[in-house]
C-alpha cells in the first residue's frame, strides 16, 4: 500500500469516526428526551383531572369535600401556612368568605350560614377560580393547578381551610385589639387636654 492509499484509509476511518459520534450524539439525546417526556407523562401534566371539563370538575370537588377523608396533618405544612396567612394573605384581605353572612331569624338574631353551595363559602371554596384569597393562599403554598391535580388541591384546602380562617380571625382580633387601644389613648388624650388646658391671660 503506497502513502496515497495509507491517506485515504486513514480519512476514511476519521470520517466513519466522526459519522458514529454523530449517531452515539443523536441516540442519546433521543433516550434523554424520551426519558423526560416518559417522567412528564408519568407526573403531573398527564393526570386524570386534567381531562374534566368546568361542570365536572366541579362536581370532583364537591365530591371530595363530601367524601369524610382528610389528609394526615403535617407540622411543617402548619408552620408555612401560619407564616404565609400573617406575613402576606392578611394585608389582601380582612374576611372570609362567607363570614358575617346574616340568616335572621324570628327576633333577628344572626346564625352561622348554612349555605353548601360550592364557593359560597369559606370551607367550600371552589378552585377552579383563578383570583380571589383561596387561590393566592394555594398558590404561595405550592398547591396551585400547575404543579397539583385538582384531586390534590382539594384534599389540601380541606385539611387545612380551618386552620387559615383561624389565622386570619387571629390577626384581625390583634389589628382590632390595637386600634381600640389607640383610640382610648387618643380619648384619654383629648380629655385631659381639655381638662389640663392653658388659662390664657388678657
Amino acid at each position: 500500500m503506497n502513502i496515497d492509499e495509507e491517506n485515504d484509509c486513514d480519512f476514511l476511518f476519521k470520517e466513519i469516526d466522526l459519522n458514529i459520534g454523530e449517531e452515539n450524539n443523536t441516540v442519546m439525546s433521543s433516550l434523554t428526551s424520551n426519558s423526560q417526556s416518559s417522567i412528564l407523562s408519568e407526573g403531573r401534566l398527564n393526570h386524570p383531572d386534567d381531562n374534566l371539563t368546568l361542570e365536572e370538575k366541579k362536581r370532583k370537588i364537591e365530591e371530595l369535600y363530601n367524601d369524610g377523608t382528610w389528609l394526615a396533618s403535617d407540622k411543617y405544612e402548619i408552620q408555612k401556612i401560619q407564616n404565609i396567612v400573617r406575613k402576606q394573605i392578611f394585608k389582601k384581605i380582612k374576611f372570609c368568605k362567607g363570614e358575617g353572612v346574616s340568616m335572621s331569624g324570628a327576633k333577628g338574631n344572626k346564625r352561622k350560614s348554612t349555605n353548601y353551595t360550592l364557593g359560597k363559602t369559606h370551607e367550600r371554596a371552589d378552585l377552579t377560580e383563578k383570583k380571589g384569597y383561596v387561590y393566592e393562599v394555594m398558590r404561595e403554598c405550592g398547591m396551585d393547578e400547575e404543579s397539583k391535580s385538582l384531586t390534590e388541591r382539594a384534599m389540601w384546602w380541606k385539611t387545612y381551610n380551618e386552620l387559615v380562617i383561624y389565622e386570619i380571625r387571629q390577626k384581625r382580633g390583634k389589628v382590632m385589639y390595637k386600634i381600640r387601644e389607640s383610640c382610648v389613648e387618643g380619648e384619654l388624650y383629648v380629655f385631659l387636654f381639655k381638662l389640663f388646658k392653658p388659662i390664657t391671660l388678657i
